[in-house]
């Protein structure tokens, strides 16, 4: 009868750390897919800003800040690539003030990449909270057991800059002198 006990509370323990590892599982798939996500509207504006800047050069309209924005894209598409969060975030900074720059200097106005922005705020908000709850549920007992033996590492969030703002809201701010 002991070892039909022990063997019950085995099973019991068993299945509670399966569903432990199965939730962890899906948080992990659900932060993948929220950053594949945030991927594609990065490519989709890239693509975009690329349009815009063979517009400009089609136009004769080359002002210095397209110089740094097709540098800036640059940086960014290299850190999207090698998944360099830190520097994605840096990249993105400048990219959104290389924008800015532009909005002033030749008067750019372009919706497409104001809802792509808004779309991506709200994706890397998204997103920063399924990490965020990630890195919580793999450092509490007993998901904490779970992580460790099966490699769950923590995620990286994706952070911009101290005071960076989606390029429609830095416009703004330029506008109104703020």
């Amino acid at each position: 009868m002991p070892l039909l006990i022990l063997i019950a509370l085995l099973v019991v323990v068993l299945i509670h750390m399966s569903m432990r590892y199965n939730r962890l599982v899906a948080l992990r798939h659900e932060m993948q897919h929220s950053w594949a996500d945030i991927e594609t509207l990065l490519a989709q504006r890239q693509a975009l800003l690329r349009e815009l800047v063979e517009g400009c050069r089609r136009a004769r309209t080359e002002p210095a800040s397209l110089d740094g924005l097709l540098e800036v894209c640059a940086a960014a598409a290299m850190a999207r690539e090698s998944h360099d969060m830190v520097r994605l975030g840096e990249a993105e900074t400048r990219l959104r003030a290389c924008l800015a720059e532009l909005r002033r200097d030749i008067g750019l106005d372009s919706p497409e990449i104001d809802r792509l922005d808004a779309t991506l705020a709200e994706q890397a908000e998204g997103y920063n909270q399924l990490v965020a709850l990630h890195n919580l549920r793999i450092e509490q007992f007993p998901d904490v057991l779970v992580a460790h033996l099966f490699a769950f590492s923590p995620a990286q969030a994706w952070r911009f800059a101290t005071g960076a703002r989606p390029a429609a809201l830095l416009e703004q701010s330029i506008s109104s002198g703020r």
